[in-house]
């Protein structure tokens, strides 16, 4: 299981169900000892997000040059874009997308896609920073 400090092995039930695919699994852990991840809060005054600008919701990978991360995005957003901006202390990842077609009917879901970007300058120690909340982003989870 993916934690807010990295990965870790937990005990799970695992139920399988007729017409389901897959197992149903559910950790074996009381609820008072799982705690929500804490979302970081953005500096006060951020501008809102312009349309068709994606938010840089985590990062996934650092690869000397090569930044992964996952972009939130619409159901309907398509043609989607991975974008990076450097500076000497730090990186700014964000990503955008296409128009959405004129009165089609989109369900309000959010998305989750993966993005790669490659730097001009291997990230070293500059900060990662999100376009769309300007808060510092760290990785997910340790790197194997």
């Amino acid at each position: 299981m993916v934690t807010s400090s990295g990965t870790a092995t937990v005990p799970a039930w695992s139920f399988t169900a007729k017409g389901l695919s897959r197992p149903i699994v559910v950790v074996a852990v009381s609820k008072d000892v799982l705690k929500p991840r804490v979302e970081p809060v953005p500096p006060p005054g951020l501008a809102e997000l312009e349309p068709g600008l994606l938010q840089g919701a985590s990062l996934n990978r650092i690869d000397d040059r090569t930044l992964t991360f996952t972009l939130n995005h619409g159901a309907c957003e398509a043609d989607l874009r991975a974008h990076v901006i450097e500076f000497e202390d730090l990186v700014v990842i964000g990503g955008s997308h296409g128009p959405v077609p004129a009165g089609t009917g989109c369900p309000d879901v959010l998305l989750r896609k993966a993005a790669v970007v490659t730097l001009a300058a291997p990230l070293g120690d500059r900060a990662v920073i999100s376009a769309a909340t300007g808060v510092r982003l760290t990785l997910d989870r340790p790197p194997k």
